[in-house]
């Protein structure tokens, strides 16, 4: 499967089994990315980009567990604990950004 070998590498090992998949047909396939793995994805863009994922995060209604699911895999992989820290301030969600440090 395509889309989970894309993130194999960066710990979202099951994000294709996680996919709703729907189905138009015998043709058509369609796998969207589910709600946790969202979360997970827009808070490293709001880390790397301060731009609209920050409203997203609020948007989507991600809840404490998955934000700090996500904080926690985003300090793995690729950002240091202030970053991650910082951007969770900046959306509104400091008590979380204080349990992961």
């Amino acid at each position: 499967d395509q889309l989970t070998c894309i993130f194999v590498d960066n710990g979202l090992l099951r994000l294709g089994e996680r996919a709703e998949v729907r189905r138009y047909g015998d043709r058509l396939t369609v796998r969207l990315i589910s709600h946790y793995d969202q979360v997970h994805l827009k808070l490293k863009a709001a880390i790397s980009r301060e731009g609209p994922d920050a409203g997203d995060i609020t948007e989507i209604g991600a809840t404490e567990k998955e934000l700090t699911a996500a904080a926690r895999w985003c300090l793995e992989h690729w950002y240091s604990i202030e970053a991650i820290k910082g951007a969770l301030e900046r959306i509104g969600y400091g008590e979380i950004a204080e349990r992961i440090g």
